[in-house]
């Protein structure tokens, strides 16, 4: 730890740099999610973000489909399908981590990780514009 208390790129030290780049990587992409009409929900730690995802349709294909991660599927887990495989952006159903009672609790959300180079993150943007303006014509 001695290494990371001293001063690094212009911060007083590792961490003060580590917080404000994690801080502005969630920025980036909260911004790319509310742009796309989302719902955000901003955090003050983690690496993730949890999205309300109610506002757009999800393909009934996506929806009937069944597969061993999910046999029994739920929207949430649909509709990160969709997104990844429609949309190339991919995000974490909640539901994942919630006992089967209480599933479906989840089922407006979606979870995005913004630990991602900015290459990543400027090509998630740009591909949940596209998302948005074909979910804007439905």
């Amino acid at each position: 730890f001695d290494e990371a208390a001293k001063p690094y790129k212009g911060h007083s030290d590792f961490f003060s740099w580590l917080r404000e780049d994690y801080t502005r990587r969630r920025d980036v992409l909260a911004g790319s999610l509310a742009a796309a009409g989302f719902g955000v929900a901003l955090p003050k730690g983690g690496f993730f973000i949890v999205a309300d995802t109610s506002k757009f349709a999800v393909p009934e294909k996506f929806l009937s489909e069944t597969t061993a991660a999910a046999p029994v599927m739920t929207r949430d887990w649909a509709f990160c399908r969709y997104l990844a495989i429609e949309h190339g952006v991919a995000a974490i159903p909640p539901s994942a981590f919630y006992s089967p009672e209480t599933k479906a609790l989840a089922k407006n959300m979606a979870r995005f990780a913004f630990c991602k180079t900015d290459e990543s993150l400027t090509a998630a943007d740009e591909r949940l514009k596209l998302f948005a303006d074909k979910a804007a014509k439905q």
